[in-house]
């Protein structure tokens, strides 16, 4: 049988699909509930990313990117917090995905993100975590909300074998590395997808990521490039 796209076989449609795909970094963490809506976007059989794009999962931890650009996170400002939460329930009535907002946020991710590349950073363990943050309302800085994560993901060993895991040297140094990767691509928030060295923040800018799939030339046009002729002829004092 004649192979398409390297070792992929002409019956292969998912392997011929992936080797055709754009290769692309998705940057998370589970603190976002946006992160939580743009995952299950991404993986909605109905939506054309799944085919299109190569995906590389990154978990990185928000507040080091915050820290680092020197902003707060929208629920460390009250008005900001209400408006998010109001906006994801909106929006995933609207996508029709469930959700539930855990009983307490922003939580502690940290043991959630080395948690996902201890069980090997896999679409079924980020799917697993992320049901079971926002259907559930497990938290992973609960201890009986990390025991559920781990039952869920039925992880081998149970919970003391995935604490032992997550508090691994080298587990630690790989989520450090994922938070300077995003750093040096540019990253500024969660959830971000990085395609062909282009940014794109947000579960509402999942339209504009496949425009840009569509017409791959659009941030070349004259009032794309613009922006980079722009200066401010103001600034704030902080």
């Amino acid at each position: 049988m004649k192979a398409l796209a390297g070792n992929c076989e002409k019956t292969d449609l998912r392997c011929f699909l992936m080797a055709n795909s754009i290769k692309a970094t998705f940057y998370f963490d589970y603190i976002s509930p946006y992160a939580y809506l743009m995952w299950r976007r991404l993986n909605d059989e109905n939506r054309e990313f799944a085919s299109r794009l190569d995906l590389r999962y990154r978990p990185v931890l928000f507040a080091g990117l915050l820290n680092h650009w020197g902003q707060k996170g929208p629920a460390e400002i009250e008005a900001k917090r209400v408006h998010t939460y109001r906006q994801v329930v909106y929006l995933s009535e609207k996508f029709g995905i469930p959700f539930s907002m855990p009983d307490a946020h922003p939580f502690n991710p940290l043991a959630a993100l080395r948690l996902t590349i201890a069980a090997g950073n896999t679409p079924e363990t980020i799917s697993s975590i992320f049901d079971s943050i926002w259907v559930r309302g497990h938290r992973p800085d609960d201890p009986k909300g990390f025991s559920a994560i781990v039952e869920a993901l039925a992880f081998e060993g149970g919970d003391s074998v995935a604490k032992e895991k997550i508090a691994n040297a080298v587990v630690k140094q790989e989520l450090q590395e994922n938070g300077a990767d995003a750093l040096a691509e540019k990253v500024f928030g969660v959830p971000t997808i990085i395609a062909q060295g282009e940014l794109f923040w947000g579960v509402d800018s999942l339209d504009m990521l496949l425009h840009f799939l569509d017409n791959p030339d659009c941030y070349s046009d004259d009032e794309m490039s613009r922006i980079f002729a722009i200066v401010p002829s103001a600034s704030r004092v902080l």
